[in-house]
């Protein structure tokens, strides 16, 4: 599944908040390859998105709602993501997206409205697919699937809605459509171990992926070696030593055993957290997979940081969308093109999304750092209370 296009309504911070994940024209030269349907070359959409603004701006609740649509498509089953994000419980949420399933080359859209209701939450569904043609673009499907209607009498389309039927039949026929080889990994906020729910289908790291990751964060350690069953051979767990004989056990999902814990500073221990994901990436088969890496390198270095990240893009399977979360302004000098980038801005109770290539950004533009340091995109952290302690000798504490 590859998002194209999302709109948010009374849901956490985002009200009548729109994101478009296409773009119209290719980069020529850019530095992330097929950026576009292999099929459809014409059919142009965004595979890396970086998400930057100051804390509390939105990032984590985006990666909520995504995995909540996800899901949603997939299991057809409404997250808790979704029903405890209602801004306004008095009124329904609702969500308007549009995405590409590679496997059959299909366009999809999908409008749900929800409440928190604990009976049946879903109170609107409306489902329309449509073929991508060999000449299409997103906008020509764009325009294809939003005149599709239920008077539609081509087999090749669909059209489900509760518009024309009840609710319970049109999630039914909804329930019946299967979307089997999507598959994601979300690791939000806090959350950075792969859970079941989070994450539907987790590669073990090797042995060499580990120890080239740990490494890099600890030059203090001297190798890795595997665990494995006496009996069957099989890999149970991995032993990290160190130069002063210290040992650190992992289990084959590279978690840390809570005894050996402190042993590890948090820089380490994040970039443990992060190998399932890296694994991830590198082992993914034909499926196509969203993911979305949220805060998970605030301890390490800069230059570890981007290096990674630059290893996720190259290593990212085509048919597949990687979105990362951060703070470090320092990501704006890399060389990637300039839709890359979505900033959200918080003004008040709600976000709002600016994507410089829709700002006259049209190509890649280095002097994105210094627009976004003097607030262009709102995603400068106002800091006035905390100056007003410093300069104010004759603040009050009490």
């Amino acid at each position: 599944m590859i998002l194209t296009e999302i709109r948010i309504n009374n849901l956490y911070c985002f009200d009548d908040f729109y994101v478009d994940f296409s773009y119209p024209r290719k980069v020529i030269e850019s530095t992330i390859d097929y950026e576009f349907l292999e099929e459809r070359p014409k059919f142009n959409i965004k595979r890396f998105c970086v998400i930057m603004g100051t804390n509390s701006s939105g990032k984590t609740a985006l990666g909520k709602v995504l995995f909540g649509i996800e899901n949603f498509i997939v299991r057809k089953e409404l997250s808790d993501y979704l029903k405890t994000g209602i801004s306004d419980n008095k009124k329904d949420a609702s969500i308007e997206v549009k995405f590409v399933t590679t496997s059959d080359l299909k366009f999809h859209s999908l409008n749900l409205d929800f409440s928190s209701d604990s009976v049946f939450p879903i109170k609107a569904l409306t489902y329309k697919a449509v073929p991508i043609l060999q000449n299409d673009s997103c906008l020509s499907c764009k325009k294809r699937i939003d005149a599709v209607s239920q008077d539609i009498r081509s087999k090749k389309y669909t059209y489900i809605s509760s518009v024309k039927d009840s609710i319970m039949n049109a999630y039914d026929a909804f329930s019946k459509i299967e979307f089997a080889s999507d598959s994601w990994d979300f690791r939000l906020g806090n959350n950075l171990d792969c859970h079941e729910d989070l994450c539907n289908k987790e590669y073990h790291p090797s042995r060499n992926l580990l120890e080239r990751i740990i490494k890099t964060y600890d030059q203090s350690v001297n190798n890795v070696t595997t665990i494995t069953a006496s009996t069957k051979g099989t890999v149970e767990g991995y032993l990290v030593e160190f130069e002063n004989g210290d040992t650190v056990r992992l289990n084959k999902r590279a978690e840390v055993f809570p005894e050996d814990h402190a042993r590890l500073s948090k820089g380490t221990s994040e970039a443990l957290n992060l190998v399932t994901f890296i694994a991830n990436i590198l082992k993914q088969g034909s499926d196509s997979c969203t993911y979305y890496l949220d805060d998970s390198l605030s301890s390490t270095d800069s230059e570890i940081e981007k290096d990674l990240i630059n290893l996720m893009i190259s290593k990212l399977k085509n048919s597949s969308q990687l979105f990362y979360t951060t703070h470090n302004n320092e990501f704006l000098t890399l060389n990637i093109p300039t839709h890359s980038f979505l900033f959200l801005s918080k003004k008040g109770n709600f976000v709002e999304a600016f994507q410089p290539e829709k700002m006259s950004f049209n190509k890649n533009d280095r002097t994105l750092f210094s627009y976004a340091k003097n607030n262009m995109f709102g995603t400068v952290p106002d800091t006035d209370g905390i100056l007003e302690i410093l300069l104010n000798e004759n603040f009050k504490l009490e």
